[in-house]
């Protein structure tokens, strides 16, 4: 699995916990493995040939 994978895959779960947070009526709370679950999907996905998993990297600010 790749670095990237991992780290979308934590931000994923990171996004799941803040709306359940947020409205737990409406949203599940991630489970222990959601990270690596979502890690493991996207990589599934990079693999494909007929898939594109894309994101965006915004550079820190704050470190000016």
């Amino acid at each position: 699995m790749t670095t990237d994978a991992s780290m979308l895959g934590r931000l994923a779960a990171d996004l799941m916990r803040l709306h359940h947070e947020f409205d737990p009526s409406r949203f599940i709370a991630p489970a222990w493995r959601t990270a690596a679950r979502y890690a493991d999907f996207l990589e599934a996905q990079r693999l494909r040939d007929d898939a594109i998993v894309a994101s965006v990297h915004y550079p820190d600010t704050d470190s000016r």
